[in-house]
């Protein structure tokens, strides 16, 4: 039977990644279904938060918030180098399997990154366009965002 308990910040932390996670690529996919491409809701969010907070500080802090958002989504972070000029942040693709273990461990439930993609109905590929959501927020007017695909990773970069 079920119980209520007050839960851990770690349990907590994880649920609202997967729960973000899962909510973003469900509106990916509703996008795609609607439009017939992502681009529309790619372009409109990142420009949109762009103007809320994006690159008037710098590359630096404007890094921070990437990071910060990338990893609230689950992201799994392999390296960061970040300099007045340039900041580069290399992720694992989404969703990440740390999450989808993490989910499964800390809720006793079996469910693997291909369970998080068939869950949205959405593609790695669709799911890691997130990253340029955030990368257009983060750069804002100021700073030019770039995403490379690497072999079983993203490269984000932003430049002054």
């Amino acid at each position: 039977m079920f119980e209520p308990r007050r839960y851990t910040t770690e349990e907590l932390l994880t649920w609202c990644r997967f729960a973000a996670l899962t909510l973003l690529g469900t509106t990916l996919a509703y996008t795609r279904a609607r439009e017939g491409t992502l681009d529309p809701l790619i372009d409109f969010v990142g420009q949109h938060l762009s103007e809320v907070y994006g690159g008037t500080a710098g590359v630096e802090p404007a890094m921070l918030g990437l990071l910060l958002n990338v990893e609230a989504i689950g992201a799994e972070l392999r390296s960061s180098v970040m300099n007045a000029a340039e900041g580069e942040v290399i992720v694992g693709n989404l969703p990440g399997d740390q999450l989808a273990e993490s989910v499964a461990d800390l809720f006793d439930v079996a469910i693997t990154a291909e369970d998080i993609l068939a869950l949205c109905d959405v593609s790695q590929e669709e799911l890691n366009r997130l990253l340029d959501i955030f990368g257009a927020a983060a750069a804002g007017p100021n700073l030019v965002y770039q995403r490379e695909e690497l072999d079983g990773s993203q490269r984000l970069t932003l430049r002054a």
